[in-house]
């Protein structure tokens, strides 16, 4: 019963992790300076043996 359940909680946690986004963006010291924007962004995710690389 008990490894059902942690097949459950795992399977949930990277369900709701697949699911979140991060924002934000550095800002530069120096007001004259305008705002950084993202013009495009791309993150390959790999998965092997419980360790996650990204690139």
């Amino acid at each position: 019963m008990k490894s059902i359940q942690t097949i459950v909680m795992v399977w949930s946690l990277m369900l709701v992790a697949s699911l979140t986004n991060a924002a934000g963006l550095l800002r530069p010291t120096n007001a004259q300076l305008p705002e950084l924007t993202i013009k495009e962004h791309h993150v390959d995710v790999v998965i092997e043996s419980g360790y996650v690389t990204t690139s």
